[in-house]
C-alpha cells in the first residue's frame, strides 16, 4: 500500500482529524515592530489563534500534525532554521520571536495546516508580513571552530563542522570537503546565512558516498574543510581548516546486522538478524569472515517499503575461531554494483568450541557498559541452568510508580521447569513484575532490564537480583529483550550468567507462562503476590489523566480568558491561551509526564502555595504578582 493510500486509510479510520481553520485565523499576520535598526527583535503579535498554536510548539515532535506537533510553520525570511536535530522542550519562543542582525527587507510567512487525505498537507491559513531592518551591517568575517585538526574519522563518520560568521547582508555558507592536494571531494548544498553567531553542519553529500569512496580508493587519507561566505553568489570570506584523516576502516558495530545465536559444536550454525529501516531500498553484500560471501538484494521498486522489516540470515562456520563479519551496501542506488562500495561496518564474532558466542559489549551498548558493575557478586550457577527471558509490553494499570510520566504496566509471570532458571525480565516502560513459580522450580537469579523503574515481587527471599535501569546507571548498558530482538540480551546473559539466552517468551499483554504449561493442581508459590509497596497513594495518575483527576477533586479548575489576563498581567504578549490552562485552588503535586504535547499551564491563585514535583514543560504563573515563575515562557 502506498504512503498516500495509508494516509487516506488513517484519516478514514478517524485516527486523525482534519480540523477547520482556528477561529479568527483569517485575520492578517501581525509582526511588531515592522521596522527598526539592526539588531532588531521582532515578535508575532497576532492573530490570537495563531499565537495559541505557537504556544503549543514542542521540539522533537514531528509527524502528521506538522513540525513541532502543532500544525504551524514560521518562516522568518532570512533562512534561519527553527527546527534542528537534538533540540527538546518548547519551541514557542523560537516561533514567536526573532532577531535580525543584518539590514534588509524580510518577508515573514506563517502557515497553519493539517494532514490531508494524500501525502500533501491541507493549508488552513497563511499570512505574510514585511520587516525592514536598517543601519550598518556587521563586517564580513568567518572563523572555523571545528574540526580542530589531527582527528581521525572512520568510514562514513564525517566530521562535524562548526563556524562563527557575520555578514554585511544576506549571504550563504558553502562547506566543502577537500583532499590534501586541494581537490574537492564533496560539497554540501549552500546554507542560508543572515545572522551573527555560530552554525554547524556535517559535511557529506546527501546524494551518496560515491565521491568519498573514489577518494579513498585513490589512496587519499588526509582531508580538510573549506568554508566560504558568499553574497550575491560571490565569495566575500573564506577559511580553510586544519587537516584530519579519514580512512576506509569500518566501525566496530553494524546497526543493521546483529548476531542472534550460535548452535552446534562444529560445524557451528550462526543466526543473524538483518534489520532494514524505513525507506531503506539498499542492497547488501555480507562477508562472513571465513571466505564466504552472501548477497541480500531487495527487489527494485519505485517506492521504498513503508515499514521496517527484519529477516533472519544464517551462516555455517566449519571451525571455532574469531571472525570479522563485514557488510557493504550500494547506498540506495539500486543499479550500483556492490563491488564499488568501500564498506559499511563490521562485527567481531567469537565462535568457541562450546558453540557459544561472545560479542564485545563495550561496542554494542549505547549508554556504556561497566564490566565490574554488570555482575551479581558471588553468583555461582549450577551447570544445568537455563536462561529464559520475558520481554514486551504488559497490562496497563492506570497508575504510576515513578516520575517518568508513563503509566505503569503489570506482568504476571509463572515459571515451571525441571532445571534451575535464570530469568531476564525486560520492559522499557515502568513495570511491576509478579513472579510465581511451580513448587519444584528453582529461580537461580534474576536480571531486570528496563529504562524506567521496574519492581519485582514474589521472588524467594535472597534470590540474586541485578537491576539494569536508568536509576542504577545502566551498569550493563541500556538494552531490551524482545521476541524478535535478543542480540544484546544474549551478550549480557553470556557476561552475567555465563551462557546466552535459551528461550524468549512474549510478554505482550502481561500474562506469561515461562517453561512448561501450568496444570490444574500445580502448587504455585507464593500463593499471593503483594505489589502495594510500589505505589505511592498520594501520587496522582500520570499525564492528562492526572489533570482530570485533580479537576474532579477540586484541586484544579479550567482557566477562563479573564484568569489568563489576570495571571499574565504586564506579560500579556506572552502566547498563553486557555487550552489546557488550569487555576490551582489547593496545594498539589504535579502529575508526572507533563512533557511535550502533554504539558499544561498552571495559574496559582492567591494564598495557594506553588505546586511541588516536576512540572515538565508546563508553565506556572503567579496570579497575585502577575508573572511567570517557572517554565519555557519565563523569559
Amino acid at each position: 500500500m502506498s504512503v498516500r493510500a495509508v494516509a487516506s486509510a488513517v484519516l478514514a479510520a478517524g485516527l486523525f482529524t482534519a480540523s477547520a481553520p482556528p477561529a479568527g485565523a483569517a485575520d492578517p499576520l501581525v509582526v511588531s515592530p515592522a521596522s527598526g535598526a539592526a539588531p532588531l527583535t521582532v515578535a508575532i503579535t497576532g492573530p490570537g489563534p495563531i499565537l495559541e498554536r505557537i504556544s503549543r510548539c514542542r521540539f522533537g515532535v514531528h509527524g502528521w500534525s506538522g513540525q513541532g506537533g502543532h500544525g504551524l510553520h514560521v518562516d522568518w525570511g532570512d533562512g534561519s532554521q527553527i527546527f534542528a536535530p537534538g533540540l527538546s522542550g518548547s519551541c514557542a519562543e523560537a516561533q514567536r520571536r526573532h532577531v535580525y542582525s543584518v539590514p534588509g527587507t524580510y518577508r515573514v510567512r506563517v502557515k497553519a495546516w493539517h494532514p490531508g487525505p494524500t501525502d500533501a498537507a491541507v493549508t488552513d491559513w497563511a499570512g505574510e508580513a514585511s520587516v525592514t531592518v536598517v543601519g550598518m551591517g556587521p563586517d564580513d568575517r568567518l572563523e572555523l571552530l571545528e574540526p580542530q585538526g589531527g582527528e581521525s574519522f572512520r568510514y562514513q563518520e564525517f566530521p562535524k563542522v562548526r563556524w562563527r560568521a557575520a555578514a554585511a547582508g544576506r549571504a550563504k555558507i558553502r562547506l566543502e570537503l577537500l583532499s590534501s592536494d586541494g581537490a574537492v571531494v564533496t560539497r554540501m548544498d549552500d546554507i542560508e546565512w543572515s545572522t551573527v553567531g555560530d552554525g554547524s553542519a556535517v559535511v557529506r553529500d546527501s546524494r551518496g558516498f560515491g565521491a568519498y569512496d573514489a577518494a579513498l580508493k585513490a589512496g587519499h587519507e588526509r582531508f580538510f574543510v573549506r568554508a566560504t561566505l558568499l553574497r550575491d553568489g560571490k565569495p566575500v570570506a573564506s577559511k580553510d581548516g586544519p587537516e584530519f584523516s579519514m580512512t576506509a576502516r569500518y566501525p566496530d558495530s553494524i546497526r543493521l546486522l546483529q548476531l542472534l545465536r550460535v548452535e552446534g559444536d562444529g560445524p557451528f550454525k550462526a543466526a543473524f538478524s538483518l534489520n532494514l529501516s524505513l525507506r531503506d531500498c539498499s542492497s547488501y553484500r555480507i562477508d562472513w569472515g571465513d571466505g564466504e560471501v552472501a548477497e541480500v538484494i531487495l527487489p527494485t521498486a519505485t517506492r521504498c517499503p513503508l515499514n521496517s522489516t527484519s529477516r533472519e540470515l544464517s551462516h555455517e562456520y566449519a571451525k571455532a575461531g574469531k571472525y570479522r563479519v563485514t557488510i557493504r551496501t550500494n547506498d540506495f542506488a539500486l543499479g550500483r554494483p556492490l563491488e564499488s562500495v568501500v564498506g559499511y561496518g563490521a562485527l567481531e564474532v567469537d565462535v568457541t568450541a562450546s558453540g557459544r558466542r561472545k560479542v564485545r559489549l563495550e561496542k554494542m551498548m549505547s549508554g556504556g557498559f561497566h564490566a565490574e558493575r554488570c555482575a551479581i557478586p558471588g553468583l555461582a550457577l549450577p551447570d544445568d541452568v537455563v536462561v529464559w527471558a520475558v520481554g514486551g509490553r504488559g497490562r496497563l494499570l492506570g497508575r504510576q510508580i515513578d516520575q517518568s510520566g508513563s503509566e505503569a504496566s503489570e506482568f504476571d509471570v509463572t515459571v515451571k521447569s525441571g532445571r534451575p532458571v535464570a530469568l531476564i525480565l525486560s520492559s522499557y516502560d515502568p513495570a511491576v513484575w509478579k513472579v510465581r513459580r511451580e513448587r519444584g522450580t528453582k529461580i537461580a537469579a534474576v536480571l531486570v532490564a528496563g529504562f524506567n523503574r521496574q519492581g519485582v515481587a514474589g521472588l524467594p527471599e535472597g534470590t540474586p537480583l541485578l537491576l539494569n535501569v536508568k536509576v542504577s546507571g545502566f551498569p550493563c548498558g541500556y538494552f531490551g529483550v524482545h521476541l524478535h530482538d535478543r542480540a544484546k540480551g544474549d551478550a549480557v546473559a553470556e557476561h552475567v550468567f555465563g551462557r546466552p539466552i535459551d528461550q524468549v517468551f512474549d510478554g505482550d499483554g502481561g500474562r506469561v507462562e515461562a517453561g512448561d504449561p501450568i496444570a490444574e493442581g500445580d502448587d504455585l508459590l507464593p500463593r499471593t503476590v503483594n505489589t502495594s509497596g510500589f505505589f505511592d497513594p498520594n501520587m496522582p495518575p500520570a499525564g492528562e489523566a492526572g489533570l482530570k483527576d485533580l479537576v474532579r477533586k477540586g484541586v484544579l479548575r479550567p482557566a477562563t480568558e479573564s484568569d489568563v489576563r489576570r495571571a499574565t498581567g504586564v506579560a500579556a504578549d506572552k502566547p498563553v491561551g486557555t487550552h489546557k490552562a488550569f487555576v490551582v485552588l489547593k496545594p498539589m503535586v504535579y502529575p508526572a509526564g507533563l512533557f511535550g504535547g502533554h504539558s499544561a499551564t498552571f495559574l496559582v491563585e492567591e494564598g495557594v502555595p506553588l505546586p511541588t514535583g516536576d512540572p515538565g514543560h508546563s508553565s506556572v504563573w503567579d496570579m497575585v504578582k502577575a508573572r511567570c515563575v517557572r517554565g519555557p515562557l519565563c523569559r
